[in-house]
C-alpha cells in the first residue's frame, strides 16, 4: 500500500507534559514540547539535533521541538497525524501519546481513489515503570486486486521486550499472516527472538538511555521511518541502560512466500562518545547535538517537496515516500 504525496502536507503533534521527571536518573531537559524537555535523558540544555544524515531535529526559538525531517522531508509538530495524499491514495498516521508523551497506539488508513482497496492497521506499545518498551502488537488488514482477483491480507504481530533491570535482554517476535484470495486461504507462521551480548566495560554504559540504529533496527524493524526518528528522541521510552555490541537474531518458520525463516544472524555494534558521554557515533551514524542557548535553525513550512514535478513522476514519488515513511510492522502484502 502507497502512499500518495504530491503537494501533500505531514504533520502531527505531540502533547506536553514533564515527561522523566527526576526519578534518580539524570534529567532530560533536551528541550521537547511545551516544557522544553526532549524526552531523552541528555543533561540539561542539550537537544539531539541529527542522527545520521537520515534524521534532523528543528526547535522553537524557545528550545521546543518543532519539526522532525527525515531524508529532507519535514513532518511539522501541530498535530497527532501524518497524511500523505497522491494523484490516487491517501494515507493517514494518527498518533496518541500518554501523559508521559510516549508513544502508546498508532492507527494507519490507507485509501485507493476509485477503488475498494484499503489497508488498515493498528500498531499498541505498552511500557514498564521505568518507561522502557515491553510489548508492540500489530494488526493489519489490507483487501487488494491482484491478476484480477479479490484478495484479504493479515497479519497480526507480537514483540515482547524482556529485561535485566534496565537493561534489554531479549526480544521475541511472533507474526501470524493470513491470505485468501478467490476465497482459497492460506497461513503461515514464523518467529524471530532476538539476543543481546554485552561487555562490562563502563564504555558501554549507556548514560543517557540514547537510541542508537541497530538497536533500533532490532527493537523496531530494519528501517528509517517516522517511528524511528521519534525513537531517537524518546518518545518511545528510555532504550538500554548498555550498549550491546553484539545483537544476534533467530528465525525461525516460513512466510507466506514459502520463504525458509530458518536462519541467525549477527550485527556488531559500534559506538563513540562524546565529552559529556552522549553517543557521538553509532554503527556508522554520527549524532550532533545542539545547546540550550543556541540560535535554532528556523524551520520550512510544510513538506520539502520540489516542485515542478509532472503527475506522473509526482505519483510515484509519493507512493515512495509513504512506502519509506511506513514503519516495518506496517509493511503491505500488496506492496503499495
Amino acid at each position: 500500500m502507497a502512499l500518495g504525496l504530491l503537494g501533500a502536507t505531514a504533520s502531527f503533534t505531540l502533547t506536553s507534559c514533564d515527561l522523566f521527571e527526576s526519578d534518580g536518573f539524570s534529567e532530560r531537559n533536551i528541550g521537547n514540547l511545551d516544557n522544553s524537555r526532549n524526552i531523552s535523558d541528555l543533561p540539561s540544555g542539550y537537544r539531539v539535533k541529527t542522527v545520521g544524515d537520515e534524521y534532523r531535529y528543528i526547535y522553537k526559538t524557545n528550545g521546543k521541538l518543532d519539526e522532525i525531517r527525515i531524508s529532507g522531508k519535514s513532518y511539522d509538530m501541530d498535530s497527532k497525524s501524518v497524511k500523505i495524499e497522491g494523484d490516487d491514495f491517501t494515507e493517514k498516521y494518527d498518533f496518541t501519546f500518554n501523559t508521559d508523551d510516549l508513544l502508546t497506539k498508532i492507527k494507519l488508513t490507507h485509501r485507493e481513489d476509485n477503488s475498494d482497496e484499503k489497508s488498515d492497521g493498528t500498531a499498541k506499545f505498552t511500557y514498564n515503570s521505568d518507561k522502557q518498551l515491553t510489548k508492540i502488537t500489530v494488526d493489519v488488514t489490507e483487501y487488494y486486486v491482484e491478476d484480477g482477483k479479490d484478495c484479504k491480507y493479515t497479519a497480526e504481530s507480537t514483540f515482547e521486550y524482556t529485561y535485566n533491570g534496565r537493561r534489554i535482554r531479549r526480544i521475541k517476535q511472533n507474526v501470524k499472516e493470513t491470505e485468501t484470495i478467490d476465497g482459497v486461504k492460506e497461513t503461515a507462521k514464523f518467529s524471530k527472538t532476538i539476543g543481546f551480548d554485552y561487555d562490562d566495560d563502563e564504555d558501554y554504559i549507556n548514560v543517557y538511555y540514547q537510541w542508537t540504529p541497530n538497536y533500533t533496527a532490532a527493537v523496531l524493524g530494519d528501517t528509517d521511518d517516522l517511528v524511528s526518528a521519534m525513537a531517537y528522541i524518546g518518545l518511545l521510552g528510555r532504550a538500554s541502560s548498555e550498549l550491546p555490541y553484539a545483537i544476534t537474531a533467530d528465525y525461525s518458520g516460513s512466510s507466506l512466500d514459502d520463504e525458509d525463516m530458518d536462519e541467525s544472524t549477527t550485527t556488531r555494534c559500534r559506538y563513540s562518545k562524546n565529552s559529556y558521554d552522549a553517543i557521538r557515533t553509532a554503527d556508522g551514524k554520527t549524532y550532533t547535538y545542539t545547546e540550550k542557548d543556541d540560535d535554532y535553525e528556523v524551520k520550512a513550512a510544510g513538506v520539502d517537496f520540489e516542485e515542478g514535478l509532472t503527475t506522473a513522476s509526482r505519483a510515484t514519488d509519493a507512493r515512495e515516500l509513504a512506502a519509506s515513511l511506513r514503519p516495518a510492522f506496517f509493511r503491505l502484502r500488496s506492496g503499495k
